[in-house]
């Protein structure tokens, strides 16, 4: 999906990669040409990176617990999961055991910078 503004610019959403992102940006560029406007590739610049990593557990996070314990922000009746903010990232951990982080700038391939961060404030669970 992209947003395409009248400046010129171009929003991609949903890539699964950086070169997927890159890809879609020259699609949307060439689909733009077609339409016989003039265009001319800029700097394409990643915004923001999203991930999301299971935490291995056999029984359901107790959310309201686990905010006391890791100073986390948890209304259950505004939002399903609890959110920590750590290090520039933004976690938000369901009871599944489920993690969806947000504010990564560049691609972290394996994950260390991501499951190193986890490890701070929840020690005891195990990453798939």
């Amino acid at each position: 999906m992209a947003l395409i503004f009248s400046t010129g610019h171009i929003s991609v959403n949903g890539s699964r990669s950086v070169y997927d992102a890159r890809r879609n940006v020259r699609k949307y560029s060439r689909l733009i040409q077609r339409q016989g406007y003039e265009v001319k590739m800029g700097k394409i610049e990643i915004q923001s990176i999203s991930a999301t990593c299971q935490l291995m557990t056999s029984k359901k996070l107790n959310l309201d617990h686990l905010a006391r314990l890791v100073k986390g922000h948890y209304e259950p009746e505004l939002f399903s999961a609890m959110g920590i903010k750590k290090n520039g990232l933004t976690f938000l951990i369901f009871n599944s055991g489920k993690v969806v982080i947000t504010g990564l700038k560049e691609q972290d391939e394996n994950g260390h910078k991501v499951k190193q961060v986890i490890k701070s404030f929840l020690p005891t669970f195990h990453i798939a």
